[in-house]
């Protein structure tokens, strides 16, 4: 037993009645989405131990664990099927209520429905309410729907929210539940308040990918990659779009795990759209439209037939709706991305996300282009 602790090995019986194994490795190859180097031993240590405390298995779409940038903490994604069965399962648990508020498009007349929508209405909220046992009073919440509904750059609502009252309904329930029982879901969220567009990738994994539901996941050889590389190396992105495009590879790993029921990585994502790279272009052009509405037609992704010699990397600068917290966030996750080792960062005064300025951002984002160019000859 000692071996296998020193090992990182964890082993339980899940809810669902499967044998779990899992490993660090395992862990940081198959259930980490976004940058697995970033993941640290304690974080990978927390997940082992939530998943075996709550008896999730992570192979049937229970839980994930995520993350993007080295100032920022790992999350949990967890399945709003989990939240409500572990609420349900708690000795103060009466049940709870959770439902849309609708307003009337010509009164203006707010309503509290359990799911209806009328021709005459439009969905502005969810609303949430339970009184565990020895309560004297409810407990109720409210939340607006422009908080977590995600739209184009046109103004046009994302796939993922075309059926708003029931997404809206599921963001408050699970927040409701995490309120009353934070013992229980504390460190986690769910899918559908991290916005995955889990409708939106169908098209683009094939299904003989990924690990099949319940199953541990074996060792496994590296993928090759190289053809979708070398596609992504001729469209000469700079370190922004590099870093887009490493955000956009983890949340498709993370949405087709969660649509599947079965385990994806990036370099999975990444043979994918090898073979339809097109339609790989025009889908990450779509998702960067949405996320990143403020930025410049220099900055978006070039079309697959044409490839400009002279566009130089990071030209554009901070559009003036665009914050500069944003471009520094971006230009960090660049350089960490990148690789820079920390002696290279030290000699621009940079160890911190805090400490990219306006003065200086141009340096960071240069020296992310020099490591990714020299991490990407490293691959060959």
């Amino acid at each position: 037993m000692a071996k296998e602790q020193e090992k990182g090995l964890v082993t339980y019986k899940a809810r669902d009645g499967q044998d779990i194994q899992l490993t660090m490795d395992v862990i940081k190859n198959y259930l980490v989405m976004g940058n697995k180097n970033l993941i640290t031993a304690q974080e990978m240590m927390f997940f082992m131990g939530i998943a075996k405390a709550r008896g999730l298995n992570p192979f049937t779409r229970d839980c994930y664990l995520i993350k993007y940038s080295a100032n920022e903490n790992a999350a949990i994604i967890t399945s709003i099927d989990f939240y409500r069965s572990r609420a349900r399962a708690q000795k103060d648990c009466n049940g709870w209520e959770r439902g849309i508020i609708t307003r009337d498009k010509t009164t203006g007349e707010l309503r509290y429905s359990k799911g209806l929508v009328l021709d005459t209405e439009e969905v502005v909220g969810g609303w949430f309410k339970a009184q565990p046992a020895g309560w004297t009073v409810p407990f109720e919440l409210e939340i607006n729907l422009r908080e977590f509904q995600k739209k184009t750059k046109e103004g046009n609502v994302t796939k993922f929210w075309q059926n708003p009252a029931l997404m809206i309904s599921k963001c408050v329930e699970s927040q409701g539940l995490r309120i009353l029982w934070p013992d229980e879901f504390r460190g986690t969220i769910t899918s559908e308040e991290a916005g995955l567009q889990l409708d939106s990738i169908e098209n683009i994994i094939p299904p003989e990918q990924g690990i099949p539901a319940g199953q541990s996941a074996p060792a496994s050889e590296p993928l090759d990659t190289s053809k979708f590389d070398r596609a992504i190396k001729k469209l000469k992105f700079d370190a922004k779009q590099k870093a887009r495009l490493e955000k956009w590879l983890a949340d498709t790993a993370v949405a087709a795990s969660a649509k599947k029921g079965e385990i994806y990585t990036t370099d999975m994502i990444k043979m994918s759209c090898a073979n339809r790279f097109e339609e790989f272009l025009a889908k990450f052009k779509e998702w960067v439209e949405i996320n990143y509405p403020a930025q410049t037609k220099a900055e978006a992704p070039p079309e697959p037939k044409n490839e400009p010699e002279s566009e130089a990397a990071g030209e554009t600068g901070a559009t003036p709706d665009k914050s500069f917290s944003q471009e520094q966030m971006e230009a960090w996750h660049a350089i960490i991305s990148a690789g820079a080792p920390l002696s290279a960062l030290q000699e621009i005064g940079v160890s911190r996300a805090a400490d990219v300025t306006p003065d200086n951002i141009e340096q960071v984002l240069a020296l992310a282009d020099k490591f990714a160019e020299a991490q990407a000859k490293a691959k060959k």
